[in-house]
């Protein structure tokens, strides 16, 4: 479960579906996770869960000693 989610400008997820695009063994065509299509999806549902058009979602740990 994600505990921190950090607005996209569209040119960073363009930026990201790029970067991917770069390992082109990791993408493969929808439904798969690691779709375009489906990043960009995700993208979407976070921005909305944000209250942003888009957004990346992160799960922050903390380690206190």
């Amino acid at each position: 479960m994600p505990n921190l989610l950090v607005e996209l400008a569209e040119d960073d997820l363009d930026s990201k579906l790029e970067a991917m695009r770069q390992y082109a063994t990791q993408i493969h065509e929808h439904p798969h996770t690691r779709s375009e299509q489906t990043l960009r999806s995700l993208a979407v549902l976070r921005g909305m869960q944000a209250g942003v058009p888009l957004a990346e979602a992160y799960h922050i740990m903390r380690c206190l000693a």
